[in-house]
């Protein structure tokens, strides 16, 4: 169920929306055993979008907007169905009904050109990480293969695009992108942490054939 509303005053612009998702999940194998497994929950997705037009150029307007919203990444079935698929002698593979899904909360402040976000601040925080991960089973000594929730990150990043001219129909578009990621987490009882950032630099091309046709490269 999803609901969105929207209201302009004062020369902004507030879209506030809710999306609420009901998971019922029934997975049934009884061969060669049973792992037949259950999954129910219900989750609420808040979104807030607030815009304001700036000031034009090349005749079209630039927009700040600040965003807030909520996602989620989902497992596959197959990482939840605990039916164990021997490998070899030493390994096996299996799901885990307990993995929880993967949330991400996003905050956002942007300006765009031609709906495009030249200028952009943000942060992600996710929790509930999972991951591949290879434990021992206690009783056999056997290693196994399953998925697990690892732990936390907090993304930060800052990107920017800028027009070489000409501009109207034709753009040439040079950006960078820094992302700072800080992983706060435990595998096997163990602390892991770490921190990395980087840069990442690109560019792309955009002909604008028509007012609703365009190509990018």
């Amino acid at each position: 169920t999803y609901l969105q509303v929207a209201k302009t005053f004062y020369g902004f612009t507030l879209k506030p929306g809710l999306r609420l998702e009901t998971t019922n999940i029934n997975g049934n194998q009884i061969v060669p055993k049973d792992t037949s497994f259950s999954i129910k929950r219900t989750d609420l997705f808040p979104y807030v979008y607030l815009s304001r037009n700036l000031f034009k150029l090349f005749k079209q307007e630039l927009v700040g907007n600040v965003i807030y919203r909520r996602s989620i990444r989902r497992p596959f079935y197959e990482n939840l169905n605990p039916y164990l698929r021997y490998i070899d002698q030493y390994l096996y593979e299996t799901g885990n009904p307990n993995l929880k899904p993967q949330f991400t909360t996003n905050y956002e402040a942007n300006v765009t050109f031609d709906n495009i976000p030249v200028l952009s601040f943000g942060k992600n925080e996710t929790i509930d990480i999972f991951s591949n991960v290879t434990y021992q089973d206690d009783s056999t000594k056997i290693a196994f293969q399953t998925y697990d929730n690892l732990g936390k990150n907090t993304e930060l990043y800052f990107r920017f695009i800028a027009g070489i001219p000409p501009g109207g129909k034709y753009f040439f578009y040079v950006g960078g992108r820094y992302n700072q990621n800080i992983y706060d987490g435990f595998y096997q009882n163990k602390p892991l942490k770490y921190t990395y950032d980087g840069w990442t630099f690109f560019m792309y091309q955009e002909l604008k054939l028509t007012p609703s046709f365009n190509m990018n490269v």
